[in-house]
């Protein structure tokens, strides 16, 4: 990825994006374990204190875990396609055991997977907080008025969403800011927004209409909008 300066207002930058305390680390958004090797250059960084970078790792595992085994229809180590996400379930008994427990045979003959929704929603959370702040300079601590999240297949609700927010004006971002250099200058982001982290892993797209919004898919298989008032 091109690494772009942020140039907006520093008042913004002197507390952890997650929670607003006191920052003393830095936290990759997105974590590598959403990604494959070799990594992207230039991963986005924010400040974090170190409560908020290493409490949900685990959570994060489980999320990149579940979307595997989603895709794959399958919990067995072995049968999964990521070599990542191979690893972490046979060096971790106590999850992969849990998403076997997960996998349900609907009556339809199809696979699915009872998913922790808290689990799913509190990483979504942290990633959209991460790319708010990193690409408008304005961290969003306090809870989202919106959160959705759904495969990507659901086109009906996509398409609801996307129908409401074509609706609205755009605003121009903070000048200086990462997502003003993206959205005004056209720099590392494609037609139609999205900046891409890893092709078929990760990418994402903020921008400002009456909400501050974020949008990311992982995996080409998980979509999720959340936004801020």
């Amino acid at each position: 990825m091109k690494q772009l300066r942020d140039f907006s207002d520093e008042r913004q930058r002197g507390s952890c994006v997650y929670c607003g305390t006191r920052t003393a680390t830095r936290d990759h958004v997105p974590p590598k374990v959403f990604l494959d090797k070799p990594y992207p250059e230039n991963l986005p960084v924010v400040a974090a204190c170190r409560r908020c970078n290493l409490s949900s790792s685990l959570h994060e595992e489980y999320v990149a875990c579940l979307i595997e085994c989603v895709v794959t229809g399958e919990a067995a180590p072995e049968m999964v396609g990521r070599d990542k996400i191979r690893l972490i379930l046979k060096n971790k008994p106590s999850l992969c055991a849990a998403l076997r427990q997960a996998k349900k045979r609907g009556l339809d003959g199809n696979t699915y997977f009872s998913a922790d929704n808290r689990r799913v929603a509190d990483v979504l959370l942290k990633l959209a907080r991460g790319h708010v702040a990193y690409e408008l300079g304005i961290p969003h601590p306090e809870m989202p008025c919106q959160i959705h999240w759904a495969p990507i297949q659901l086109l009906s609700c996509w398409n609801k969403m996307e129908s409401e927010l074509d609706s609205r004006p755009h605003l121009l971002p903070e000048i200086g800011s990462r997502n003003f250099q993206r959205s005004v200058l056209g720099y590392s982001s494609d037609d139609n927004g999205w900046v891409t982290v890893q092709p078929g892993r990760y990418r994402y797209a903020v921008f400002q209409n009456e909400h501050d919004t974020v949008r990311l898919i992982i995996n080409e298989y998980l979509e999720c909008q959340v936004a801020w008032e």
